[in-house]
C-alpha cells in the first residue's frame, strides 16, 4: 500500500476553496445549535456506516482532526464532515496519483479524468486535481444521511479509487523528466 498523501490538509483545502461557498450556500438559515446537533448525529452515522463496511471500531480510525482513514486495498479514503460556510457536508475522497512529470502526459491525463468525470456510473464520485495530487471524492449534505448510504458511498469510492488508481499510475505514474522539462542524468 502507498502512503498516504496529506489527507488533512487536502480536506481542509477543500472545505476553504472560495467557489466552494458559493456553489454549496444554503438557501435557509441553521442555528448553530441546531447545525451542531446535526454534526453529532451524522458523526454517529458515519461511525454506523464504517460498521456496515466490517469496521469493528471506527473511532480507531479517526486521526485527531476527525476525518477517518478507510484503507481499501492500495488506497485509503478518508471520510468526515467538512463544514462549508453556512452548511456541512460528508467528504469521502482517495488520493490516486502525483501529476506526472511529464508535461506531455498532462493533457491525456486531464482529457481522461474529464471523461471519467462524464461517465453515467461515476455519477456520485468525480475525479479532482488538489495541488499536484489526482484524487476521487464525493460529497453531499448532511440532511438525511444514513447509515447505508455512508456505506454505499465508502464502498463506491473506494472500490472505484482502488480499480483505477493502478491504471492511472501505470499509464502516468512513473515518469524520466522532472518538472520544468529537464530530463534527470542517468
Amino acid at each position: 500500500m502507498r502512503p498516504p498523501a496529506p489527507h488533512d490538509r487536502i480536506a481542509v483545502s477543500l472545505a476553504q476553496a472560495p467557489d466552494a461557498a458559493v456553489i454549496a450556500r444554503s438557501p435557509r438559515a441553521v442555528v448553530p445549535e441546531a447545525r451542531q446537533a446535526l454534526r453529532d448525529r451524522c458523526a454517529g452515522v458515519i461511525h454506523d456506516g464504517l460498521r456496515l463496511l466490517g469496521v469493528a471500531d471506527p473511532a480507531a480510525l479517526q486521526d485527531e482532526n476527525g476525518f477517518l482513514h478507510f484503507p481499501a486495498g492500495t488506497i485509503q479514503c478518508t471520510l468526515g464532515i467538512v463544514a462549508l460556510d453556512d452548511r456541512d457536508l460528508f467528504l469521502v475522497y482517495a488520493p490516486l496519483l502525483d501529476l506526472p512529470s511529464d508535461r506531455d502526459l498532462l493533457l491525456p491525463l486531464y482529457r481522461l479524468l474529464l471523461e471519467l468525470n462524464n461517465r453515467f456510473e461515476l455519477s456520485i464520485a468525480k475525479f479532482g486535481l488538489h495541488g499536484d495530487t489526482v484524487f476521487l471524492s464525493a460529497m453531499r449534505p448532511l440532511d438525511g444521511l444514513d447509515a447505508a448510504e455512508v456505506a454505499d458511498i465508502v464502498r463506491w469510492v473506494s472500490n472505484l479509487a482502488d480499480t483505477t488508481d493502478e491504471r492511472l499510475i501505470a499509464e502516468f505514474g512513473g515518469t524520466s523528466k522532472r518538472r520544468g522539462g529537464r530530463t534527470e542524468d542517468a
